[in-house]
């Protein structure tokens, strides 16, 4: 089903083909999808959505068996009596159909999508599903459709007209090909993904690794997956996905990027930190780290993070030892210390390829750790104000009075929440550049990852 930008599946069969109850959503305006949490009032809230949905006119169309199968759904029958029969003869059958203008939209077997015009004419086929095409919805000149294949494409049918004809290719007549402006996948973990002809793509936190390029290597060597999850620096495009929804071409955006060079810089190693999860007694922890390079492509950016934020780049020249080869290429190790934070702490490690532009797989551990002196944190506080330009129209009033009454409330009302508050200000000709690099250098000399830092300007 569509409904004004958002769209709406279930996956439940039911004999009566395309036909099954709603039982989630998706919000292509906002990105999000509903119907995903467990709670009666939420499954209630979104199922109380879903009756707006529309699916597709089939007003007077009619299937029925035909061709040297005899399938049931071989043959689409219009009103006027025109019979569809073109592909009867090829095995293909009529499993969802409806009207758009004056034109019929069929989904049927082994991924085909077509459009026929009433003179049993083949004007237009959708070139994107692998599989089965279950089920359709019409609103506007949006089409959606749902397949086998477990994929959700999103088609704008804009440039076909009433008079749509098939292209002429040597004298012979050639259905226009459409390819889908968006697909979506989602997964049964709920985590999904959205992604263009052109490979850029939108995604939950951890759905970028259901799609990805599949490589090559030749006869008698396994085939390699590079999901784009991997590919975030080059890929990730939500702005572009939202103009690709919008009915623009991405075109001009899709010819800077050349997929396979990128994949000559070479392939991501992989890593390993080799401690185990469990607890620390320690807050200082020493972790040894493992990088095996794919053959010989290198790796660089070798990066620690802590709860999910970058907290230490490694100098990938300061290997421990280096390995035999093991499956995968040659190892290198690395021991580093990393400061945990009190409670759970989530510690990752990731690198990339040479070039920098394909990440590593995130290998991790969950080490706990209690400290038995407990303190609160500090507050740093930067706030740069001015009032004073060189150009005599930019003079303000009050820009260096809210600097200073901010740092003064906070300052005050921090003493209770905060073991030590701590205050810097640049004011009207202090504030250089070179000055505020100053200030950061004697704030980060200060904190401990533990702090909160407020900058105001």
């Amino acid at each position: 089903g569509i409904d004004n930008g958002a769209i709406a599946w279930g996956n439940i069969w039911t004999a009566n083909y395309g036909q099954s109850s709603f039982e989630k959503s998706f919000n292509l305006n906002t990105m999000s999808l509903i119907g995903t949490d467990a709670s009666a009032s939420a499954i209630g809230e979104a199922k109380a959505s879903l009756p707006n949905f529309k699916r597709i006119n089939s007003s007077g169309l009619t299937h029925s068996a035909g061709g040297d199968y005899g399938y049931s759904d071989a043959v689409l029958t219009l009103p006027n009596g025109t019979t569809i029969t073109k592909d009867a003869y090829t095995g293909l059958r009529h499993y969802c159909y409806g009207w758009y203008k004056d034109m019929v939209v069929s989904g049927g077997s082994n991924g085909h999508l077509k459009i026929y015009n009433k003179q049993d004419n083949e004007v237009a086929e959708f070139i994107g599903h692998t599989g089965d095409v279950w089920s359709i919805a019409l609103e506007g000149d949006t089409l959606v459709s749902g397949s086998d294949d477990q994929s959700i494409n999103i088609w704008d049918l804009s440039s076909l007209g009433s008079e749509t004809k098939a292209m002429q290719k040597g004298g012979v007549e050639t259905p226009l090909p459409i390819y889908p402006k968006l697909t979506l996948f989602v997964g049964a973990d709920n985590e999904w993904v959205v992604w263009s002809e052109d490979g850029f793509f939108d995604a939950s936190d951890n759905g970028a690794k259901y799609i990805g390029y599949h490589i090559n290597q030749g006869a008698d060597k396994e085939a390699l997956f590079v999901s784009v999850d991997k590919l975030y620096k080059t890929f990730y495009r939500p702005d572009l996905i939202a103009k690709a929804l919008n009915g623009e071409s991405l075109e001009e955006y899709a010819k800077q990027i050349n997929i396979q060079n990128i994949l000559k810089g070479g392939l991501a190693p992989k890593v390993a930190i080799l401690n185990e999860s469990g607890q620390s007694s320690s807050k200082d922890m020493e972790l040894n780290l493992e990088v095996c390079e794919h053959e010989n492509d290198g790796f660089d950016n070798l990066t620690l993070y802590l709860n999910g934020m970058a907290v230490n780049v490694l100098d990938k020249n300061r290997a421990l030892k280096a390995k035999s080869n093991n499956s995968f290429g040659n190892c290198v190790n690395y021991k580093h210390i990393i400061t945990l934070a009190n409670g759970e702490n989530k510690i990752g490690f990731k690198a990339t390829n040479k070039t920098g532009e394909i990440d590593s797989n995130l290998a991790q551990i969950n080490v706990s750790y209690k400290s038995l002196n407990i303190n609160k944190p500090n507050l740093h506080i930067l706030a740069i104000g001015v009032d004073k330009y060189r150009d005599g129209d930019l003079q303000l009033k009050y820009s260096v009075a809210d600097a200073k009454e901010l740092t003064k409330s906070l300052e005050k009302n921090g003493k209770g929440l905060f073991d030590k508050v701590y205050t810097y200000e640049l004011l009207d000709g202090e504030v250089t550049k070179e000055k505020i690099l100053s200030k950061f250098s004697e704030v980060g000399a200060k904190t401990t990852r533990d702090d909160v830092f407020v900058l105001y300007i």
